[in-house]
């Protein structure tokens, strides 16, 4: 008996001293791809400090922050339905707007909305807002950014606003203020540039691309004098650059991704749950969760994790700053096989592909409206329009999505001008097609990003202009 015993204490340390032998190996090789997911960062000359990427303080009495929080609540404590407030009604009916297809009782309701005295209060607000030198929410920056100061979407709809009085005060005779108004919008995306989340980045390129709308909608009501159309025109090139976004990925790399890797196990437990991740979805007993946890914080695998997210979000900033490419491109199956590799690192990840688009189809809107305000300028002058885009002396008018030139031809007393977006394809200038009964749009992306002039009155903001 004695023998036997010692026999299986000998066998019991022996798988003892292989399973140390194991995990000492793997915590050992996931810890070398750690180190080299740091180097790899560092050869890329990306910032490594948190500290260098929170914004600075804003002196309260240059800060902005606090009239587009008082205007975003004024709308929010007013419910239009049970699911839908008054701030969001009113961003999707000014969006409407600025298509062709606003029907008359739509237009009715906007205008009476717009007249109501809280909506004239946030207007004031939003005014008072845009007059400020700087923003700055308070964002907790040293708890992962698990909660947003300000939704920017609500800054988004605020905007929106903003560009709808514009075109009211055009049509009521009052050009050169609607103007103002609209070069001053661009502080609404400006509030964002260095706002430290992608989803931010997401509403700061969607304010773009509805100026893009209102620039567009306003040269029709009245057309601005030269020195406005080249100041415009100025301010949208001022707005295409990537260097923000990818700004946005090293902060949330930095500020969020770095800050819950590194929590103590029992704070990295409680933020999973908190900020509805993985430990959330399973909706079982506690004990489901902290048996889960255990295998996502189990030392070696956590630092592969780690690892795997240090180096998505390091090919992340390749695919935004590489040109575009369908989700079968190299760079981008890189990067998604990389997000896809370990739990947190999928959570963590943002949709990069999809950013990419949404970013690229916000240049094009830029580009587009540059042009189309060239070439209007272009025809005031010699009384035609140019036979090609070349003739406006214009560098940076590549279609962003296949990096060559706009499409261009004349149309009518007009012309047409046209990205071939995200399928690459030219579509001939065929715009978006709306949803159809069943809130759906075709599976293939067969249309182009377009701004024709004048405007067919079949054509809306979501159809593609």
């Amino acid at each position: 008996m004695h023998r036997r015993s010692k026999k299986i204490l000998m066998g019991a340390g022996v798988v003892v001293g292989l399973l140390i032998v194991i995990y000492g190996v793997a915590l050992a090789r996931s810890s070398t791809k750690l180190r080299a997911a740091y180097t790899a960062l560092e050869e890329d000359g990306r910032p490594m400090v948190a500290a260098e990427l929170i914004p600075p303080e804003v002196p309260e009495a240059e800060n902005a922050a606090p009239y587009y929080l008082y205007a975003a609540d004024v709308l929010k404590q007013q419910a239009v339905t049970r699911k839908k407030t008054l701030l969001e009604h009113l961003g999707a009916l000014a969006f409407t707007f600025m298509g062709d297809t606003f029907e008359p009782e739509e237009r009715a309701e906007l205008e009476a909305l717009m007249a109501q005295e809280n909506v004239i209060s946030v207007l004031t607000a939003l005014e008072q807002a845009l007059q400020r030198p700087a923003c700055r929410f308070d964002c907790d920056y040293d708890n992962g950014l698990l909660t947003e100061a300000f939704p920017s979407r609500d800054l988004r709809l605020l905007a929106r606003l903003w560009g709808v009085r514009a075109c009211l005060e055009a049509e009521a005779g009052r050009a050169a203020h609607a103007w103002d108004m609209v070069q001053t919008q661009f502080r609404c995306a400006d509030v964002l540039r260095y706002t430290p989340t992608v989803g931010g980045h997401l509403s700061r390129l969607g304010i773009i691309s509805d100026l893009c709308h209102v620039v567009r909608k306003l040269y029709e009501i009245a057309p601005p004098s030269d020195e406005v159309c080249w100041k415009v025109e100025a301010l949208l090139a001022d707005h295409v650059d990537i260097e923000p976004l990818i700004y946005a990925l090293d902060a949330e790399r930095l500020l969020r991704g770095e800050w819950l890797f590194n929590l103590p196990h029992d704070r990295l437990y409680e933020a999973l749950r908190r900020d509805g991740m993985i430990l959330s979805h399973s909706g079982g007993p506690e004990a489901f969760s902290r048996l889960a946890f255990r295998a996502i914080a189990f030392r070696p695998r956590l630092l592969a994790d780690h690892a795997a997210y240090l180096q998505a979000m390091r090919s992340a900033v390749h695919v935004l700053q590489s040109p575009y490419a369908l989700r079968e491109g190299a760079i981008n199956q890189a990067y998604e096989d990389l997000s896809d590799r370990s739990l947190l690192t999928q959570e963590l990840t943002p949709n990069i592909v999809f950013v990419k688009k949404i970013h690229c189809n916000m240049v094009a809107k830029v580009r587009l409206t540059r042009a189309g305000l060239r070439l209007l300028q272009y025809e005031k002058t010699h009384g035609t329009f140019p036979e090609s885009l070349d003739a406006l002396g214009l560098a940076d008018l590549a279609d962003p999505f296949v990096d060559k030139p706009l499409h261009y031809r004349t149309d009518g007393d007009g012309f047409l001008v046209y990205s071939v977006g995200e399928d690459q394809q030219d579509n001939g200038g065929t715009p978006r097609q709306p949803l159809d009964t069943s809130g759906r749009r075709p599976k293939v992306p067969e249309y182009d990003l377009l701004w024709r002039f004048p405007r067919e009155t079949s054509q809306s903001p979501s159809s593609g202009t």
